[in-house]
């Protein structure tokens, strides 16, 4: 058996390495990662930049003779997602899923939650100072800040792109974990009054909602997408390392559909 797991997270990163560390050597692990960050170091085999220069992810699991399939990507890489259970189903290998809960609003939380940007968009004219940790903006998100110079807008990511130089755009290249102190150095300096995000999940980059939530100020929460039905899914990291382990040493074991 070999393991594909799809990366991109803090959490598929030390599922691939844990993973790694004490499956036998008859179930080597490898790791996906889209190239949009960072190459991550682990002592896995690790797969940089999708799988399109391997003929595509089924070609690939196919011709690597991949015989599961973990998806391990952020909650909004819905197309990832599509994309790995289509070649799951192609070569009738288990599609498993592992998703960090998401974030509840609290007691004093100001949230607005929102399916789609032309919805959220014409909301915050009445802003200043928006923060956007969205990651890698949308195109017509970026319009719309272009398009909007009375508004500041701070926007942190940390995939490369080309950056739009504009006197109300202030780019900020980081990637988390972000402690409370450090986001409130940035919600002084920027002068921030709401804050626009994806509902990731986790403890890395949830000081920013702690910040909005003691400084009284909204946030508007993106919606996570609808994901693709798991043969199996897990929300609790030792539960998905026993389960796998467990697949592995099964002798003979080639799917679960």
């Amino acid at each position: 058996m070999s393991l594909l797991i799809l990366g991109g997270t803090r959490d598929g990163k030390r599922l691939a390495d844990r993973l790694h560390t004490f499956l036998p050597d008859t179930c080597p692990v490898i790791y996906s990662i889209a190239g949009l960050v960072r190459e991550p170091e682990l002592p896995c085999t690790v797969i940089s930049g999708g799988f399109a220069q391997y003929g595509g992810l089924s070609h690939y699991v196919k011709e690597q003779g991949i015989r599961a399939i973990l998806d391990a990507t952020h909650p909004y890489a819905a197309r990832i997602s599509a994309s790995a259970i289509l070649a799951a189903r192609a070569n009738r290998i288990p599609y498993w899923q592992w998703q960090r809960a998401a974030w509840k609003p609290q007691s004093h939380d100001s949230w607005v939650e929102f399916d789609s940007w032309d919805y959220l968009l014409p909301k915050l004219s009445r802003f200043r100072s928006v923060l956007l940790a969205i990651g890698r903006p949308p195109e017509v998100v970026l319009r719309y800040c272009m398009n909007n110079p009375a508004i500041h807008f701070t926007i942190r990511t940390a995939a490369a792109q080309p950056k739009i130089q504009a006197a109300n755009i202030f780019w900020v290249d980081a990637i988390g974990p972000f402690t409370v102190a450090e986001e409130h150095a940035l919600f002084t300096h920027q002068a921030i009054d709401t804050v626009v995000c994806k509902n990731s999940g986790g403890d890395a980059t949830a000081a920013k909602l702690e910040v909005a939530r003691e400084s009284g100020l909204p946030v508007f929460m993106l919606k996570r997408p609808g994901l693709p039905l798991a043969d199996k899914s897990f929300r609790k990291m030792d539960e998905c390392e026993r389960y796998i382990a467990s697949y592995a040493a099964i002798p003979g074991q080639k799917n679960a559909v």
